[in-house]
C-alpha cells in the first residue's frame, strides 16, 4: 500500500452459509503504508464450528497514485504467531481483570442471537478519523484491545459477554473506553442477572457521542443483584466513523470509588500530568523526602503519599498541570471538587483549580497564592456540568525556592458547594440552577412583636438612618444574575414570584458599605427561641451580622453559602429587657453580592423544646441525652475532622465549613458491635411527625446507624441499617 492517494484494504469473515457472504469487517488498513511489504495477521475466534469464508477487499479512492497489492495468503489452525515486538506477558489474572493481551480474551464470548455483529481483538489503529491508535494497557500499537468496526453498519449492535460472577456483596466494574469519531454511537454496560436478557434490561452505565481521541476511565456499580450475574458490553454503531473500543476491564468485590477520588497512596488513580500545556510534572512522593511536606494528609505520616510541585530548577511563572479524566455533561447540575493542599512559604507559588471544556478552554474556579502555613488545609469549589469538562490542578512557580506546594485526598461529589476558603473563588460565576417548584404549603409565621414574613410589608422593622444604604423588599429574582434568591422562603417556590423577602442590593456599592434593619423594642418571656432564614449566594457576597442592640446575642456568616435558603435557630438571652434585633449586611463592592432574609420569628420558649437541632450549641442546647444504662459508649460533638483518619466528616452540614458542629461516634478503642445511643426529649403524641436528618458514614469498617422511637416504654424501628460508604452528607 504505497502512494499518496492509497485507499483501504479490508478483510471480512462470515459463515459460509450466511445471507451476507461478505460478513463482518475484522481488519482494515488505510492510506500509505510505505514502499515495503507489510505483514497482516488476524486471529479468527468463532463461537461455532461452522465453515467460514474470508473476503479480502481493496477500496480505491479514485486517483492514479494508490496501488494496493497482497501476496502469500495463508490460513492455519491456532492463534497467529507474534512477529512484532509484543508487551511483556500480562500480570492481570483472567475473569476478574482483563487487558485482552491473551487471545482467549479472559473467557469473554460473543452474543450471536440478540446482536448484529461481533467485537474484535485488535492492536494498532482501526481506521481513519475514528478508533484508537494504541491500546490503553501499554500505550503502544503492540498492545491489544476489543473494538467494533463501524463501516457500513449504521445502527447495528455488538454484545460482548463475560462469564458469570457471584452476586454476594457489591461489585465495581472498572474499564477504559475509546469513543472517537464524528458520527459516534453508544456504549452500554449491563449487569444481567442469570436468566435475564439485554433487550429487557436497563444499562448500569451508558455513554453516547464523540468522547475525544483518548482512552477514558469509567466505573459502574453492579449492586442490588440477587443471584449470579454476567457483564455485557454493548456497542451500537452510529455511522461510518464510530469505532468503539474497550480495554483493561477490572471487576472488584466492592462498591465503586467515585471517579476522580484519589489518596495517591497506590498510584495517581485517574489523574495524569499534561504533556503539551505545561512546563514540568507533578511528582507523587512520600513525606520522608528532603523536599515537600514531611507527612501526607491521608495517613498523617511520612509513609503516606501526595503529589508535589518540585520547583527545583524551574524559573518563576513555570507551571505544572494535573488533569482528570473527562466528565460528561449533565445540564443544569453541578459537582463539588474537594481536596487538601499544603502551601508554605512566602512567594513560593500558587495553586489554581480550573475547569476546562473543549468550547471555552480553561475557566478558572479557585486560586490561593499566598502561604497558608506549615499545615494541610481544606479546599473545595463547585464546577458546572453544562458541557463535557476536565478538572485541572495547576501549580505555578513563584519567586522564592523556600517552601512547598502539594495536594492530597482529592474527592469529587454530586451537587454544588460554596468555595472554601472564603476569597479563593475566581473566574466567572457558575450558571444559576433553579430548584424545581415544590407543592409544600406556605410557611405560617404567627403574630409577634419581632415576627415577620414580609408578605404585607416590613412589620415592625425600620431602616437604620446611619447606614450607607437601605434593605429592599423584593419578590422573585433580584436585578443581578448569579446572585440572590429566585423566590422567597415563605412560599418555598410553590408559586413563582409569589412571596416577599428583604435583601441588600449590591449594585453600585463600595467595599464596606453597610445596611441595617432594626426591629422595634420588645419584651420576651424567659429564654426565647429566635429563628430566621437567610440566602447568601454569589461570587461577591460579603457578611451578614445579626445581633441584639447590647451585643448579648451575635451571629455572623461571610461569603457565598450556596443558592438556597438556610435556617438559623438560637436562644436569645432575655435577662436584660427590652430587646432590639439588628440585621446588618456588609458589602464587598462587587455586583454579585445580594444578601436576603425572610421568615423571622421569636417564640416564648427555648429552642431545646423545639423540633430542630444543628448541634452548634452542643447536645444540651438541643435537649438530647446520652443513654447511660443499655449502650456501651457516648456520642460526641465536634467540628472539622474527627480524630481518626480515613473516616468521618471534615465539615458539618449546617454551615458546610470546618468550624460548624455535628454529633458523631468515635470508633477508636471500641469493640465490634458496641452501641452508642442518643435520645431526644419527648414530643407530643398527637398527629403525624416526619423526622429529617443528615448523616455521614464513611470508612472501610463502617457499622450500622439505626433510628428508633420509644412510646409507652415500647420500642419501634423507624429506619434500620442506613446506607454505608457515604463520603458526604
Amino acid at each position: 500500500m504505497y502512494g499518496s492517494t492509497t485507499g483501504d484494504l479490508r478483510v471480512y469473515v462470515a459463515r459460509a452459509s450466511a445471507d451476507l457472504p461478505i460478513g463482518n469487517e475484522t481488519w482494515i488498513r488505510s492510506g500509505d503504508q510505505g514502499n515495503q511489504w507489510n505483514l497482516g495477521q488476524i486471529d479468527i475466534t468463532r463461537p461455532d464450528s461452522d465453515p467460514f469464508d474470508v473476503t479480502i477487499e481493496a477500496y480505491i479512492t479514485g486517483t492514479y497514485y494508490g496501488d494496493t497489492a497482497i501476496d502469500d495468503v495463508s490460513i492455519s489452525a491456532g492463534f497467529c504467531a507474534g512477529v512484532v515486538v509484543t508487551p511483556a506477558p500480562s500480570a492481570i489474572p483472567s475473569l476478574t481483570e482483563c487487558d485482552f493481551e491473551n487471545p482467549n480474551i479472559c473467557g469473554y464470548w460473543q452474543e450471536n442471537v440478540t446482536d448484529d455483529l461481533d467485537w474484535y481483538r485488535n492492536r494498532g489503529p482501526t481506521g481513519f478519523n475514528t478508533g484508537p491508535s494504541n491500546d490503553n494497557t501499554y500505550g503502544t500499537d503492540s498492545g491489544h484491545y476489543m473494538y467494533i468496526e463501524s463501516s457500513d453498519r449504521d445502527g447495528d449492535t455488538a454484545q460482548l459477554c463475560s462469564t458469570p460472577f457471584s452476586a454476594q456483596g457489591g461489585h465495581c466494574i472498572e474499564f477504559f473506553y475509546h469513543m472517537w469519531g464524528e458520527n459516534m454511537g453508544t456504549l452500554n454496560v449491563y449487569a444481567l442477572q442469570t436468566g435475564s436478557d439485554v433487550n429487557s434490561s436497563v444499562p448500569i452505565w451508558s455513554r453516547s457521542g464523540d468522547q475525544g481521541n483518548d482512552w477514558n476511565m469509567a466505573r459502574a456499580d453492579a449492586s442490588g443483584i440477587v443471584g449470579d450475574f454476567q457483564i455485557v458490553f454493548e456497542g451500537i454503531i452510529g455511522e461510518d466513523t464510530s469505532d468503539i473500543a474497550i480495554d483493561d476491564v477490572i471487576v472488584s468485590e466492592n462498591t465503586c470509588q467515585e471517579q476522580g477520588d484519589c489518596t495517591f497512596e497506590s498510584d495517581m488513580c485517574t489523574w495524569t500530568n499534561e504533556d503539551d500545556t505545561d512546563d514540568f510534572d507533578w511528582i507523587r512522593q512520600q513525606g520522608d523526602t528532603s523536599l515537600g511536606p514531611t507527612f501526607d494528609h491521608t495517613l498523617g505520616s511520612a509513609a503516606g503519599h501526595y503529589i508535589f510541585m518540585n520547583a527545583d530548577g524551574q524559573s518563576p511563572g513555570k507551571t505544572t498541570r494535573l488533569s482528570s479524566n473527562m466528565y460528561p455533561r449533565h445540564l443544569g447540575t453541578r459537582r463539588c471538587i474537594t481536596f487538601w493542599y499544603f502551601l508554605e512559604g512566602v512567594n513560593v507559588g500558587s495553586l489554581l483549580v480550573t475547569q476546562m471544556t473543549n468550547e471555552d478552554g480553561d475557566i478558572d474556579r479557585w486560586l490561593v497564592g499566598s502561604t497558608q502555613g506549615s499545615q494541610w488545609n481544606y479546599g473545595q469549589v463547585a464546577v458546572s456540568q453544562d458541557k463535557d469538562y476536565w478538572v485541572i490542578f495547576e501549580g505555578k512557580v513563584g519567586s522564592s525556592s523556600v517552601g512547598s506546594l502539594a495536594v492530597d485526598d482529592i474527592a469529587i461529589r454530586d451537587n454544588g458547594c460554596r468555595v472554601i476558603p472564603h476569597g479563593a473563588e475566581v473566574g466567572p460565576p457558575l450558571p444559576s440552577t433553579v430548584a424545581p417548584p415544590t407543592t409544600a404549603p406556605p410557611i405560617t409565621i404567627p403574630a409577634g412583636p419581632a415576627n415577620c414574613d414580609f408578605e404585607a410589608g416590613m412589620c415592625a422593622y425600620t431602616h437604620d438612618s446611619n447606614g450607607d444604604f437601605e434593605w429592599s423588599r423584593r419578590r422573585g429574582v433580584t436585578d443581578t444574575p448569579d446572585t440572590g434568591p429566585d423566590t422567597d422562603h415563605t412560599h418555598q417556590g410553590a408559586i413563582v414570584n409569589a412571596g416577599w423577602y428583604m435583601y441588600t442590593e449590591s449594585d453600585f456599592r463600595t467595599n464596606g458599605d453597610t445596611a441595617r434593619l432594626i426591629s422595634d423594642e420588645f419584651t420576651a418571656v424567659n429564654d426565647s427561641c429566635f429563628t430566621f432564614w437567610y440566602h447568601m449566594y454569589g461570587s461577591d457576597i460579603g457578611t451578614l451580622n445579626v445581633r441584639t442592640s447590647d451585643n448579648r446575642f451575635t451571629w455572623t456568616r461571610t461569603g457565598s453559602q450556596g443558592n438556597k435558603w438556610l435556617p438559623v435557630k438560637m436562644n436569645i438571652d432575655t435577662t436584660i429587657q427590652p430587646i432590639t434585633l439588628i440585621f446588618e449586611g456588609v458589602m464587598t463592592g462587587g455586583v454579585r453580592g445580594d444578601i436576603a432574609i425572610d421568615d423571622i420569628q421569636v417564640d416564648d420558649r427555648a429552642c431545646n423544646a423545639e423540633y430542630f437541632c444543628d448541634f452548634e450549641t452542643g447536645l444540651d442546647g438541643c435537649g438530647f441525652l446520652q443513654h447511660e444504662l443499655h449502650d456501651d459508649f457516648d456520642w460526641s460533638v465536634g467540628f472539622g475532622e474527627t480524630p481518626t483518619r480515613l473516616t468521618g466528616p471534615y465539615i458539618d452540614h449546617t454551615t458546610g465549613t470546618m468550624t460548624g458542629y455535628y454529633a458523631f461516634i468515635e470508633a477508636d478503642n471500641q469493640q465490634p458491635g458496641s452501641r452508642a445511643w442518643l435520645i431526644t426529649h419527648k414530643y407530643p403524641g398527637t398527629g403525624v411527625h416526619c423526622v429529617n436528618f443528615y448523616y455521614y458514614m464513611y470508612g472501610d469498617n463502617i457499622g450500622t446507624l439505626s433510628l428508633f422511637y420509644i412510646k409507652a416504654r415500647e420500642w419501634g424501628i423507624l429506619n434500620d441499617a442506613l446506607f454505608n460508604d457515604r463520603r458526604d452528607w
